[in-house]
């Protein structure tokens, strides 16, 4: 139970990249095209998307780290305990809080009217505290790979990150189809 939340928790962790990545297209696409309904109606239903998978996080990581120190041994314990207050704690929180706090201030009309705000807030989404560490100690000296090896992994960090866009784009439109659905047949039973 508790490797499927950590799995459920790492999903969610890649949808909030793909939103941030996916607003960030937005804000492209916004330039360009002149037809900008669709994209203004995806726009809308992805900050509602985004602002119930922010709230299924947080409930996720409380019950992930309940059960791991009420049915852990005394390792998982001692390790949730020190995530949670040891030295490393900022790192944790900062990251759960950024992550919650940025979705649920999409919520805000005035925040999601404001493109500087919301630009911030996909950038914020986009990053996290493994990811700054794993950059600060991929790029020292002692790590850096092969010339060929530098070339397999900047294609693999473009083919993940097309590929949490189209997961994201996807869980949008089922969320969109799946809502539409519902209107329609809540519409025909009123009739």
């Amino acid at each position: 139970m508790k490797d499927f939340l950590a799995l459920v928790i790492q999903l969610i962790i890649e949808m909030f990249k793909g939103f941030g990545l996916c607003y960030i297209a937005y804000l492209l696409l916004n330039a360009f095209v002149k037809n900008k309904s669709a994209l203004l109606k995806f726009n809308e239903v992805s900050f509602k998307v985004i602002s119930f998978i922010g709230l299924v996080y947080l409930a996720l990581l409380v019950i992930s780290i309940c059960l791991s120190y009420l049915f852990g041994n005394a390792f998982e314990k001692y390790a949730v305990l020190y995530g949670l207050f040891g030295f490393n704690w900022k790192g944790f929180w900062l990251q759960v809080s950024l992550y919650t706090v940025a979705t649920q201030l999409v919520r805000f009309k005035k925040i999601r009217s404001s493109k500087v705000l919301m630009f911030m807030l996909s950038l914020v989404l986009l990053s996290s505290i493994e990811m700054v560490v794993f950059l600060i100690t991929s790029f020292h000296v002692n790590f850096l790979p092969f010339q060929m090896a530098i070339w397999t992994f900047i294609v693999q960090m473009i083919l993940i990150t097309v590929l949490r866009m189209i997961v994201y784009i996807g869980l949008v439109s089922a969320f969109y189809f799946m809502n539409e659905q519902v209107k329609k047949f809540r519409f025909a039973d009123t009739k």
